[in-house]
């Protein structure tokens, strides 16, 4: 018996062009679609990061971009762990790695870091330049913390002259003796009437303090 194939393709138009069932001219350079729907584009993938080059942004990457041979802990001192991970400070540290090997940071451990690279000699290199960055900080800090105690005893002492608790004056290196008294007499004696806290007596600068509690107090014992 012979079997003849249903015809189920559709018939020309009238104009002689054939139209696929999806309607619509197909689009160039795209594979036909059975569907009649058009193909979702497929997203461009990012390149991969290279070695040792830090991730943008100055976020803290918890693995390194590849697999090294080699790879250290490094102790982070105690006052400079929020700094490390911050972004500057993640900066500076995957920047002095840059070219050597790569820096990771651990958010389960944020008081370390690990070194990574090909040679022992690449780790060793890598942690003395990462050392390196955190002494200069160390030293910033110090810098900054002194300033930050001179600039609070400042404010102290023109909050004290502003409320009258506190009065300064110069004395003539060759009264000094007097006023300052045998042992220092005239002042526990000003101290006494006047019930003020302290008499401080600069005698390089020539010049007397006097602070107290009370201004009715400090200024009758000028």
């Amino acid at each position: 018996l012979g079997y003849t194939q249903p015809n189920t393709h559709q018939p020309m138009a009238a104009n002689g062009r054939g139209r696929p069932r999806g309607g619509g001219a197909p689009k160039p350079n795209l594979p036909a679609n059975p569907f009649g729907t058009e193909p979702e584009p497929v997203p461009a993938q990012a390149p991969a990061p290279k070695s040792g080059a830090k991730k943008r942004g100055g976020r803290a990457n918890a693995a390194p971009a590849r697999t090294y041979a080699e790879s250290r802990d490094f102790s982070l001192p105690s006052t400079l762990v929020q700094w490390a991970h911050s972004p500057e400070g993640i900066e500076l540290i995957q920047g002095a790695a840059v070219g050597i090997g790569e820096v990771t940071f651990d958010d389960a451990r944020r008081d370390r870091i690990v070194l990574h690279g090909d040679l022992p000699e690449e780790v060793d290199r890598a942690a003395l330049l990462v050392e390196s960055v955190l002494e200069r900080r160390i030293k910033l800090q110090q810098r900054l913390a002194i300033k930050d105690k001179l600039d609070q005893e400042r404010g102290k002492v023109q909050d004290e002259l502003d409320r009258g608790l506190r009065v300064e004056f110069k004395v003539d290196p060759k009264f000094m003796g007097m006023v300052v008294g045998a042992k220092g007499s005239r002042i526990r004696m000003v101290q006494e009437r006047c019930r003020i806290d302290r008499v401080v007596v600069d005698r390089e600068a020539c010049v007397v303090r006097i602070v107290g509690s009370d201004p009715v107090e400090v200024n009758p014992s000028v």
